[in-house]
């Protein structure tokens, strides 16, 4: 029988998918503001983590050491990551920050290993590098330059860190707070930096950035969504495993630039030809039997 966290991150993955897909098309061409997108992104997530854990159960309104890490840390990697998201992507550079994201589960891994304890079987560490192999393997491409490409690439890497940061934070604290109140004290932190930062930074949008920007509370909705799934699985299992199954949305993000390359091209990063094909079919092939290992 499949395990509740496995559904959840999987519902995850495929959200996340869906975001990712949709985050390339309103960056890259309607709302290129990695501070706006930030802010939206708070927002959006304190409207859905409140309900969210209205739902879910009792939460604890006892502010603690443990609210303290999730309100201020956890939140602030949060929107940190959020916003170095959107500063790679604002550099074109898609393929790079796709790429770099599919390492996302070693800095957990490496967190959870050192700051939690978490040791995991031989078969478990297997998977989970085959598909950090595979998510890879389907992002790389060659083709793609870019003139801010090492900015791109550090924007990326500290995305990853923050994420990775947040990830182990909610896990640690997930031993006292139930999920209710971890999520009510991300939905309270993500309002109070998105305001702060709106305190200083509020432009003028033209035409085109406000279509953009309803376009983004939209795409950051989905994305709100995918968290809370993210955040219930790591509560209940292994918080090394659940990002490592996250990362399935690299080959689910594939499946969907194929279906849309009619429509949308530039969502498949470059040309495909039979070598590209083969690389991302066996790559693939590489999440699936990762995937086998872990759950």
């Amino acid at each position: 029988m499949i395990e509740v966290w496995v559904l959840l991150a999987l519902g995850a993955a495929l959200l996340f998918a869906i975001s990712n897909v949709l985050d390339k098309l309103v960056i890259t061409k309607e709302m290129r503001d990695p501070i706006l997108g930030t802010i939206i992104v708070g927002i959006v997530s304190f409207v859905i983590y409140s309900l969210a854990g209205l739902f879910l159960g009792e939460v604890n309104f006892s502010f603690n050491y443990l609210a303290f890490l999730v309100l201020f840390f956890a939140s602030g990697f949060n929107l940190l990551a959020v916003f170095y998201y959107y500063k790679a992507f604002k550099r074109g550079d898609v393929s790079r920050v796709a790429t770099l994201l599919a390492l996302h589960p070693l800095g957990v891994l490496a967190l959870a290993f050192v700051f939690l304890g978490e040791r995991l079987i031989i078969g478990n560490y297997i998977g989970i590098f085959l598909i950090v192999g595979g998510a890879l393997l389907i992002s790389f491409n060659k083709t793609v330059s870019s003139k801010n490409k090492v900015l791109a690439t550090v924007f990326s890497l500290l995305m990853v860190l923050f994420f990775s940061i947040r990830e182990t934070i909610t896990k640690f604290v997930s031993s006292d707070l139930n999920v209710a109140s971890i999520l009510f004290w991300f939905a309270i932190g993500n309002l109070i930096f998105a305001l702060f930062i709106y305190l200083f930074y509020h432009p003028k949008l033209n035409k085109k950035q406000k279509k953009g920007l309803k376009h983004l509370f939209f795409v950051g909705s989905i994305g709100a969504i995918a968290r809370v799934l993210l955040i219930v699985a790591i509560t209940i299992g292994s918080v090394s495993l659940v990002t490592a199954l996250i990362s399935i949305r690299t080959a689910i993000v594939f499946a969907f630039a194929v279906i849309l390359r009619n429509y949308k091209p530039e969502l498949l990063g470059g040309q495909m030809n039979m070598v590209v094909l083969i690389r991302r079919i066996f790559a693939i092939g590489l999440i699936i039997a990762g995937s086998f290992l872990i759950v």
